[in-house]
């Protein structure tokens, strides 16, 4: 190959690979271009609405389609981007807003497009689609569709549906809402209420409780009413309004039930919320029993009682054993009759006319023996335990007056004319005989409430009410004897002055006599006395001679003493000291007989009578008193002689004075 046809061959390659690579560089472009118009940009917030230029016609002729089909699509477009295999040079894509359904509205579709309605409906039936899949399996009627759209945000395509707004059902506290079905069924014969699951037309017996509820406009109708309302104290009886009438000889039945008639249980205090047209409510007092009282159960339903009880247990008709004791108590009173019954001691007064009582209900009267009439005022104490209070209200009824009617009073009047007919008149002024009248009456009535259940606790007659022509006579009698009585107490105490002033009289002679008598003693006593002390003072006197006497030897002894040694004087000295003590004992002697003598004489009189004291006892207190003294003065002077050291001894020339001059006594 020579040079030009290289060149050409290499100028072909050129243009062949330039041709390629514009080829390749093309078909990129065209490419991308094609995926370019098969992706769609939707906003946040927004839908796709996409219309099919191309494809087939829906066999039902409908304009909402699903793919595949010519028409508008059922499926919208989502936000983001989405991709399509074919172009949309064969669709168009409309873009708009997501429906918004505010808080407290609720959104009702229309859908402008399906099958058609079926004859008689009012709503559409919604597209039925497979859960799993996503798949349209049927389209739904063309119409006001059955669901509805509660606050939020909904992709909805407004080709498809038309969005209506309607306000919410709001339910304020205390409130409640009766809901009534516009369409469906006619109800059976007979039904006024219909369950809300129901597709029968009529009021719903479910009720809405407060708060916002989101229901179908064009389904229902609402009304919004009291709830009831159930006051502290207070208790709620229900009565059914609709249902089956309940059996014969039945007067309350169940809530649960399907019977017309009161129900059973009751509502306590507190709110609820019921169908007014399912049941009326009447508000009646709650049972209060209070301190010191009982409640006595008396049961209007249940099987009868038997015959031979007369209290009865629950689920029986009758007075029942069981009683309420004191507090509030919720109770049907179309079920229970509760009958208060005070447990307190009571007090029951029969008084006379005289006293102010009931002539015809209270008085007590009767003859006595002697055929006067005698009124009584009578107090009677009583009370009723509770465990006895079912069977007084089973013997006697509701009316618990007739525990006085029929059992006190009845049992106080029998006695008192039976008992009074037996004694006088007159024995009901004495006291004894009222006393037995009255234990015999409490004894009476005693027993005779025992026998009614009733304890009767005192008995007391406070007053007898006696015919004034015999209380005269013996007004007259009693104040005649206490005129007696006075004078014979004037007597007695005249008779007790006039012996009392011949006592005095005696005692002032005899007091005279006395202290003559005494005067006498006491100057004979003085006598003896002197000459007594005389010898005693004598004695004395030779005593201390005595002593002195033994004095002057003890200090002859000293002296011998002073002149021998040491030893010697010491011994000498030891004897001085035991002579010391010989005449301290010695002295004792004289006082002891001393006062021997001064005891034997007679100071004061043998006998002193009468309240004045006896003149010599002054005497004689004195002489015990210069006793005394002399004791005193020798006990002094004997502790100050004590005896002096030898030193002392040998420069005391004189005698020295060993025992102390007694005093004088005058």
């Amino acid at each position: 190959m020579n040079d030009q046809g290289r060149s050409l061959y290499n100028a072909y390659r050129f243009v062949r690979a330039s041709a390629i690579l514009t080829l390749i560089t093309l078909g990129g472009f065209i490419i991308l271009a094609y995926l370019w118009m098969c992706l769609v940009s939707i906003k946040p917030g927004m839908i796709g609405i996409v219309y099919q230029k191309q494809g087939t016609t829906d066999p039902a002729g409908h304009f909402i389609v699903e793919k595949g089909y010519k028409g508008v699509q059922r499926e919208v477009l989502m936000p983001g981007w989405n991709f399509f295999w074919q172009t949309t040079f064969f669709m168009d894509i409309t873009k708009e807003n997501m429906i918004i359904v505010p808080k407290g509205k609720v959104g009702v579709l229309i859908a402008q497009d399906g099958r058609k309605l079926r004859e008689g409906a009012v709503l559409a039936e919604d597209d039925e689609i497979d859960e799993k899949t996503g798949k349209l399996i049927q389209m739904g009627e063309k119409g006001i569709r059955k669901r509805i759209l509660e606050p939020g945000t909904y992709p909805i395509n407004t080709k498809y549906f038309a969005v209506e707004l309607h306000d919410a059902v709001n339910i304020e506290p205390g409130k409640v809402g009766v809901l009534i079905r516009k369409i469906g069924d006619p109800a059976p014969a007979g039904q006024i209420l219909v369950p809300r699951d129901s597709s029968y037309r009529g009021i719903i017996k479910e009720v809405l409780e407060p708060g916002i509820q989101y229901l179908h406009p064009y389904i229902y109708n609402w009304q919004i009413v009291d709830a009831v309302n159930i006051p502290a104290g207070k208790v709620g009886v229900l009565t059914r309004k609709i249902g089956k009438p309940a059996p014969v000889g039945t007067i309350l039945v169940e809530r649960n039930s399907e019977y017309q008639g009161i129900i059973k249980e009751v509502l306590e205090p507190g709110t609820y919320y019921i169908n007014p047209y399912e049941f009326e409510v009447q508000t009646t007092p709650a049972i209060s029993v209070a301190d010191g009282f009982v409640g006595v159960m008396v049961a209007k339903t249940g099987k009868p009682a038997p015959e031979d009880q007369l209290l009865v247990e629950e689920g029986y008709r009758g007075v029942q054993k069981k009683y309420l004791k004191p507090g509030l108590y919720y109770i049907n009173p179309y079920e229970f009759d509760i009958i208060p019954v005070e447990t307190r001691k009571q007090k029951y007064e029969m008084a006379s006319a005289a006293s102010g009582g009931d002539e015809a209900a209270d008085e007590l009267t009767f003859l006595s023996n002697d055929g006067f009439k005698i009124s009584i005022d009578v107090t009677v104490i009583y009370e009723i335990t509770p465990e006895n209070a079912p069977y007084i209200v089973a013997t006697l009824g509701k009316n618990l007056e007739d525990v006085k009617t029929k059992i006190i009073r009845p049992g106080s009047r029998s006695f008192a004319r039976l008992e009074g007919s037996l004694l006088k008149a007159v024995d009901f002024v004495t006291g004894e005989t009222r006393k037995t009248f009255q234990d015999k009456l409490a004894q009476s009535l005693q027993a005779e409430g025992a026998r009614s259940r009733v304890n009767i606790v005192n008995t007391f007659v406070r007053g007898y009410v006696i015919p004034e022509e015999l209380l005269e006579p013996l007004r007259l009698k009693e104040i005649a004897e206490k005129q007696k009585d006075r004078i014979i107490e004037e007597q007695k105490r005249e008779e007790e002055q006039a012996k009392l002033a011949r006592q005095k009289a005696l005692v002032e002679q005899q007091s005279q006599k006395i202290n003559a008598e005494t005067a006498k003693i006491v100057a004979e006593t003085k006598a003896e006395q002197e000459k007594g002390v005389a010898i005693i003072k004598g004695e004395q006197i030779l005593a201390v001679a005595k002593l002195e006497r033994e004095a002057a030897e003890q200090e002859k002894l000293k002296q011998i003493a002073l002149g021998e040694g040491e030893a010697r004087r010491r011994e000498l000295l030891i004897k001085a000291d035991n002579l010391e003590e010989l005449r301290l004992n010695i002295y004792k002697d004289v006082m002891s007989r001393f006062a021997s003598e001064i005891g034997k004489q007679k100071w004061v009189p043998d006998m002193v009578i009468g309240g004045q004291a006896s003149p010599g006892s002054g005497f004689s207190n004195a002489i015990s008193d210069v006793i005394n003294m002399l004791n005193l003065m020798v006990a002094n002077q004997l502790r100050t002689q004590t005896f002096k050291p030898p030193e002392s001894v040998q420069n005391v020339g004189g005698k020295p004075e060993l025992l102390p001059t007694l005093p004088e006594t005058k």
